[in-house]
């Protein structure tokens, strides 16, 4: 795969075809490797078809990349494609943003219409990186978006005021919607920066974010100067440092707020808001929460058995099966056999299951993330990649005994979680350390050139959360999030990172 760089005729192609399909993954992507630098157009739909597969999009990426702005008609037609995978449209959008130029400019903005905001999100951060600055009927529209993201930082406003503190769910709820409000602002300030001076637009957003009245009063009166008359009351109340009542009042002939009958009736209006609007994450808390006080089962929860996001679908079962079992029962049926089956087994109970028998029922994604989000490690990440985080995990049981890390071993090896059980850390025949529930090993090596100076071995039957290095830097190239705080882990270490490591890192 590697000596087909030299290898120039047609004849040579057949074979680099043959060995981007090989099931051995260190031929693969040697074979992805050279695609990138042999630019034939015949390779390029190989390359996109391994975009959504954690062990090859990066290597897939640096391939396409490689081969420049020749790809573009390749990729644009693979964005339209039917039934396209989401993390493949993602990762040409930040193709186009990497390879830049004027035609990835021009393609990038045919797509800011399309209805799913992660896509426009990562858009709008490849055409911000492009230097991207808005003509007049570009204007028209990115203001049309700001508009709209003002209108979701005011609907957040008023159910933040709702929202009671009666348990750790509803603090949970509450810090999910002050994460969608960082992220709603970010893209208000990126819009701003495609219409106005960047500069300016990041002078306002520094002083905003330092929270201080006179720096907040200073970003209000930048603002001023700047921004067009149509905008600035609407953009002013959410900016500048009013009362909730007077931000709610300035804003209400632009945004009414929406009355609440209870807080039932607001976890429903979360539940049932646009996906454009809240992300998973906010409505697979909402959707827990009503588990724990509705009485009947609503249609709003039954709808969401049929939900094709994993984490919401398996939410949605396990309330309805905790509110009532026979309304769970009743309208599973409905679901496809395999659907089913999977559910079932992770919300029932066993039921022939002998006193002898080691079973083994899988935690709901949902209390992955609710122990995912405990860990000090996880802390700086917002909850909406620690629930991706959480659908890339697989869970283990483990006997007494087991070695899982050993000494010398390179540093790709797994990142470990206990969620029940003791694990033991080993050196030089020596126990060093224990480590118990909630802790983590193995992620403080990211590179196959580092190796482990311990061993890891369980003291007793553990339940493990299990996480490959291929799949975190998957989602690390998809979540900026997670990349600074991995990077954030690995300057804990006691050794400096070097510069070629970092690098070998995310190549």
């Amino acid at each position: 795969a590697r000596l087909l760089i030299k290898a120039s005729e047609d004849k040579h192609i057949a074979y680099l075809v043959e060995l981007l399909r090989d099931i051995n993954p260190e031929v693969r992507t040697a074979a992805m490797i050279t695609s990138g630098k042999v630019r034939r157009p015949e390779l390029w739909n190989i390359l996109v078809e391994n975009l959504h597969l954690a062990t090859y999009s990066n290597v897939a990426m640096a391939g396409l990349t490689a081969a420049g702005d020749a790809t573009f008609h390749t990729i644009d037609s693979s964005f339209y494609k039917t039934g396209q995978y989401l993390p493949t449209m993602q990762r040409i959008v930040q193709l186009m943003g990497r390879i830049g130029g004027r035609q990835a400019m021009e393609l990038l903005w045919k797509k800011i219409d399309y209805p799913d905001k992660k896509i426009v999100s990562e858009l709008l951060l490849s055409l911000s990186f492009l230097g991207f600055k808005a003509k007049e009927f570009q204007a028209a529209r990115i203001k049309l978006m700001v508009e709209a993201e003002i209108g979701d930082v005011a609907w957040n406003i008023k159910v933040l005021e709702e929202i009671p503190r009666h348990t750790e769910y509803d603090d949970l709820i509450r810090g999910s919607i002050v994460e969608e409000d960082k992220t709603n602002f970010a893209n208000i300030f990126m819009l701003l920066s495609m219409m106005y001076d960047a500069q300016n637009v990041l002078l306002v957003r520094e002083n905003i974010e330092l929270g201080t009245t006179e720096s907040v009063s200073f970003a209000v009166e930048m603002l001023d100067v700047f921004v067009s008359e149509e905008l600035k009351p609407k953009i002013f109340p959410i900016m500048d440092e009013l009362k909730v009542e007077e931000r709610l009042s300035r804003l209400r002939n632009y945004y009414p707020p929406e009355d609440f009958e209870n807080y039932e009736d607001l976890l429903l209006q979360i539940v049932n808001r646009d996906y454009n609007r809240l992300n998973r994450y906010t409505k697979a808390l909402a959707i827990y929460r009503l588990s724990q006080i509705s009485k009947e089962v609503t249609m709003d929860l039954i709808a969401n058995l049929f939900n094709p996001d994993p984490l919401i679908l398996q939410t949605a079962a396990y309330s309805i099966y905790n509110i009532d079992k026979s309304a769970y029962l009743e309208h599973s049926k409905r679901l496809k056999p395999m659907t089913k089956k999977e559910l079932d087994k992770a919300i029932l109970p066993p039921v022939f299951k002998s006193d002898d028998e080691v079973y083994h029922q899988k935690m709901l994604l949902i209390e992955r993330v609710f122990l995912l989000k405990k860990m000090e490690v996880f802390s700086a990440i917002p909850g909406l990649q620690i629930t991706y985080l959480a659908e890339a995990m697989d869970e283990i049981m483990v006997q007494a005994g087991t070695t899982l890390i050993e000494e010398g071993e390179p540093g790709n090896a797994p990142v470990y979680i206990v969620v029940e059980g003791k694990l033991d850390i080993i050196e030089n025949e020596k126990k060093m350390e224990t480590l118990g529930v909630g802790d983590i090993v193995g992620e403080k090596k990211m590179l196959e050139s580092e190796h482990f100076d311990f061993a890891v071995v369980s003291s007793e039957a553990c339940k493990l959360l299990v996480l490959r290095k291929e799949e975190l830097f998957d989602l690390m190239s998809l979540h900026l999030e997670l990349v600074e705080a991995i990077l954030g882990i690995l300057k804990d270490r006691n050794e400096p990172i070097a510069e070629e490591n970092t690098m070998e890192l995310f190549v």
